[in-house]
């Protein structure tokens, strides 16, 4: 992957696009390694925050909540680690002081308009801050609609010299092995089967939901079955990835989109959407929660958007299904 940490001026914002699991972890923390420019890693997830900063080497610094933040801007730090909403204006001009400006990366930049325009109103404001102040900025993302392209080439260049290096839109680096799309009416039949399959086969499931209530109903109901499992939804997920390490066994996730970026959850054998997905983008995030330790791991979604594993009808299953359950009578 091209370094292009060196490379950016100062009121540019350079925005790089390449599909899920390409190693653009690898590629921050390899930058940070050779030294040169400071970088400031500012992520819209805590918990994807947090990820990096463990995994950064020494002199790294970070502000996510803490207090006395201007004091400790003085430190000794070549990596700084923050959400939008713990670097203010203070401290963001103090950073923009510095002589050469650190190199800002914004890490799933189009969260920064989809939840900006939102409920977040706090990320639209802090990127057109870093414009007006001329920060020289990475963008980092594997998924580009057509309205964050549009923001980024007409809005965003209003205050920065904004370009897209595109070296895959939607992609999914590790694609499922299998990839079974539901038609809406089918819901129950999909509820069922992946009861079915959590009761007759082992590794570890991620449940999408559409709301909170969702996964706190599965969770109680897996609680019922005796099933082991765990669930996240919005604001807990620092919370549940301190349970998802202490937890020895788990067979499923129950996550609301909380868990769709970047937190890497380990060896996902299976990733189920339990509801239709409109936004292709959103999608191919939940989808590439699965196959990060380049495992192989099935999909099963209401949803049959192009990726290199073609979409088969869930009839597929059902009969793959009812065949295991009948070929030990044909084999006696």
């Amino acid at each position: 992957m091209v370094n292009f940490i060196d490379v950016i001026d100062d009121g540019e914002l350079l925005v790089f696009l390449a599909p899920t699991g390409s190693g653009k972890t690898h590629f921050i923390l390899n930058s940070l390694s050779k030294g040169g420019r400071r970088i400031v890693f500012v992520s819209p997830l805590k918990a994807l925050a947090l990820e990096f900063y463990e995994k950064s080497k020494k002199r790294s610094l970070l502000l996510c909540g803490e207090k006395n933040k201007g004091e400790k801007l003085k430190e000794k730090w070549d990596f700084l680690v923050a959400t939008p909403e713990s670097l203010g204006s203070r401290e963001l001009e103090s950073l923009s002081m510095m002589v050469p400006k650190p190199v800002v990366i914004l890490d799933e930049i189009h969260l920064f308009l989809k939840w900006g325009s939102s409920f977040r109103p706090r990320l639209l404001d802090f990127i057109e801050a870093l414009g007006v102040m001329t920060f020289p900025c990475l963008g980092l993302t594997a998924t580009l609609d057509e309205r964050s392209k549009n923001w980024i080439n007409e809005q965003l260049n209003l205050g920065f010299l904004a370009r897209i290096v595109d070296f895959g839109n939607m992609g999914i680096k590790y694609s499922p092995k299998n990839n079974y799309y539901f038609p809406n009416w089918a819901k129950k039949i999909f509820h069922q089967y992946f009861i079915y399959k959590m009761k007759n086969t082992n590794g570890i499931a991620l449940f999408f939901c559409r709301t909170r209530t969702e996964v706190f109903n599965w969770v109680e109901l897996f609680e019922w079955l005796q099933i082991d499992c765990l669930g996240c939804v919005g604001g807990e997920t620092n919370a549940f990835l301190e349970s998802y390490k202490q937890k020895k066994s788990v067979r499923a996730i129950f996550a609301t989109s909380a868990l769709s970026h970047g937190v890497n959850l380990g060896e996902i054998s299976e990733v189920f959407i339990g509801y239709k997905v409109l936004e292709k983008d959103i999608w191919v995030q939940m989808v590439s929660r699965g196959g990060r330790m380049n495992n192989s791991f099935e999909l099963y979604s209401f949803e049959k958007f192009k990726i290199a594993t073609k979409a088969e009808f869930f009839i597929a299953i059902l009969l793959k299904t009812v065949w295991s359950r009948l070929r030990v009578y044909f084999l006696v």
